[in-house]
């Protein structure tokens, strides 16, 4: 069995070097990459539970990623024509959702489990620390590309 090997701070998952661009030193390639990391793990914190918690709402008058949008954007555009709620104009959109839960219900779940999941998957610590975990993680990240798609 071989030792734990840890990346160099200056590299990717894969050992390689990560390029600095011209006139900048490496420090700046650090920060560039953490600055990254950061921002996809905020953005997936953030539409993981938008993304699962779709389909919850046994009224399907309103859901979390409905009232996010009324916060973020205005109420009109969160319960507004083409929303998706049953308050929209006919509901129409809702009705198409509902008509084609077979297929986006599973989509949908698969999906959030599959970006959070390769969040997890990127971490170095994980890939080398704990490669049982990193190998599961894999597989089930896999298991939901095959039920998006």
């Amino acid at each position: 069995m071989s030792p734990v090997q840890v990346p160099k701070p200056n590299t990717d998952a894969m050992g390689r070097d990560i390029p600095v661009p011209k006139g900048l030193n490496k420090d700046v390639g650090l920060v560039y990459k953490r600055a990254v990391q950061v921002m996809v793990t905020v953005i997936v914190i953030f539409f993981a539970p938008l993304s699962f918690t779709y389909f919850f709402d046994k009224t399907h008058t309103s859901n979390l990623s409905d009232k996010v949008l009324a916060v973020l954007i205005s109420p009109e555009f969160g319960y507004g024509a083409g929303s998706g709620t049953m308050s929209d104009v006919n509901g129409s959109q809702m009705i198409v959702y509902l008509r084609n839960l077979t297929a986006m219900f599973p989509h949908t779940i698969a999906g959030s489990i599959a970006i959070t999941v390769g969040l997890v998957q990127f971490n170095a610590t994980i890939q080398f620390k704990y490669p049982v975990i990193h190998r599961w993680l894999g597989r089930l990240y896999a298991l939901c590309a095959v039920i998006i798609s």
